[in-house]
């Protein structure tokens, strides 16, 4: 499943079938998805909620500007999603939390950690409370892990 959200036209794209819906006639967005690994593509952060279901579910931050803030924003509200990924076509930032990462795991110690995708420039702001472990190196990508 994809969901792409831009300034005016929402599409929704699954196992072959698509959908539009003017993004301004929507208050909240209640994305719910089941088995497999699914894309949440944004470039407007507005009000959201996505519950992902089993799989390597990822939300992906289109364009520019945008700022993705789990820390105190009640309007935005992820659970399941496995990976966030901020490489938009310029500067977007993310703000998180201990509880805000546990939510997005489902409260579930076993589960996956997040995996946070961002370009150079973009703006992490994790909190307090972290421990950064030594960058690690994957698939061609740096990735700094936090306990």
């Amino acid at each position: 499943m994809t969901i792409v959200v831009d300034q005016a036209v929402a599409s929704v794209e699954f196992n072959g079938w698509q959908s539009a819906v003017s993004a301004t006639a929507v208050d909240h967005w209640l994305v719910l998805t089941h088995g497999g690994d699914d894309s949440i593509i944004l470039n407007n952060l507005q009000s959201f909620t996505v519950h992902a279901g089993l799989g390597n579910d990822q939300l992906v931050i289109q364009g520019s500007e945008q700022s993705l803030d789990l820390a105190t924003s009640t309007g935005i509200r992820l659970l399941g999603t496995e990976t966030i990924d901020l490489r938009g076509s310029g500067h977007n930032s993310l703000h998180l939390t201990e509880e805000a990462v546990l939510l997005l795991a489902n409260n579930e110690p076993d589960a996956p950690r997040l995996l946070v995708r961002f370009d150079e420039d973009d703006e992490l702001h994790y909190g307090t409370g972290w421990a950064v472990g030594s960058p690690e190196f994957t698939a061609g990508e740096t990735l700094h892990v936090l306990t």
